[in-house]
């Protein structure tokens, strides 16, 4: 199993007094947040399923922003569930992101696998390509291809469900029977939910995968420019860069420093340089953990202060299409070695293991 030492991460912080208020930080376990995130959660998911079922066209309406919410927040909760800080249990970790995955239609696939992925991530320093989207668009007949570039380029997001198809398919043409008899359950299982919310009222169904769409983009457009790594092979085992790689690639972009409440909307995912600095910090401390890393001049190392949100929508609309068959992740730097968003494609995370 792949796994990484916080020695370094920890190690090139320089001044042990960081190095010791970093530590300290990191340390601190706080379970409340992550119960008061989990029952938000579950309030938002089900309210939003009450509406769905029971309500009038207006009131089914409402559960679009509940249900986006709630799938946004356990997406992001089951990331800190990958990196097994949620619980001191790692099994404990993969059982509630198994769960987070159900509510946001990921449940095909083993947590722990994503997790193994995801630390591969970090310790290999890549982003590991999980499906090769030209390939999968090869496979269809002419007209398809084009539809479905045509459906991304108008924000559809029909190739998030095409690669997990594939993906699903795969697992039940591999000779692991525990694994395809997972896929047929989760399968059969939401199949009958949805089958439930159509039953009800005929727009249940458009609505409920209205609100997925939004979970999908909000991802979508959070993971573009976190990183400008290499796409790896899985089967490659080599790491093409250190620490210092890892610094001039990975970038962060908060929601918001001004009203810092509002990064509570992605569980503070925004500050990634923080995260890859000490990947074991939980998301309630990457706030204090990016300021005491800026404090003592050991955060990102790139000035992208005048890269505004505004700046990051136009650079994730104008790559929309381009962005899905892109063999890597574009340029992100210009000719004077200054961040650019001009011809930094961004990631298609769909794509990718973890």
């Amino acid at each position: 199993m792949i796994v990484y030492s916080e020695s370094q991460y920890v190690g090139p912080l320089g001044h042990p007094a960081t190095r010791a208020a970093v530590t300290q930080l990191v340390a601190q376990r706080a379970m409340l947040p992550n119960l008061c995130v989990f029952a938000a959660i579950n309030l938002l998911f089900l309210a939003g399923v009450w509406d769905l079922a029971a309500g009038s066209l207006l009131q089914s309406a409402i559960a679009v922003p509940l249900l986006s919410v709630a799938m946004i927040l356990a997406w992001y909760l089951g990331h800190d569930c990958a990196h097994s800080i949620v619980f001191e249990n790692r099994k404990w970790n993969y059982r509630l992101g198994s769960y987070l995955a159900w509510i946001n239609g990921f449940a095909y696939f083993r947590f722990r696998d994503y997790s193994h992925d995801h630390i591969r991530h970090h310790a290999q320093k890549v982003d590991l390509l999980g499906t090769d989207v030209n390939q999968l668009l090869a496979s269809f007949p002419g007209w398809i291809r084009r539809l479905v570039l045509r459906l991304e380029h108008s924000y559809f997001p029909v190739l998030h469900y095409l690669i997990k198809i594939d993906g699903a398919i795969a697992i039940l043409r591999a000779d692991d029977k525990w694994y395809r008899m997972r896929v047929l359950a989760m399968a059969a299982l939401s199949a009958g939910f949805l089958a439930l919310i159509t039953l009800k009222h005929w727009f249940a169904l458009p609505l409920y995968f209205a609100a997925q769409g939004i979970r999908i983009h909000c991802t979508r457009f959070v993971d573009a420019f976190q990183h400008s790594y290499i796409e790896a092979d899985p089967a490659d085992h080599t790491a093409p860069g250190d620490k210092l790689y890892e610094h001039k690639n990975t970038f962060s972009f908060p929601v918001a420093y001004r009203h810092r409440w509002l990064n509570l909307l992605i569980l503070n995912f925004g500050f990634h340089n923080a995260h890859h600095s000490m990947p074991s910090c939980p998301w309630y401390h990457l706030p204090r953990l990016d300021t005491l890393l800026t404090s003592h001049d050991c955060g990102a190392p790139q000035d992208l202060a005048n890269v505004t949100m505004r700046n990051l929508l136009a650079a994730y609309h104008r790559h929309r299409k381009v962005r899905v068959t892109a063999s890597d992740e574009g340029q992100p730097y210009d000719a004077g070695g200054r961040f650019s968003l001009e011809k930094f494609t961004g990631a298609f995370t769909d794509k990718l293991l973890g």
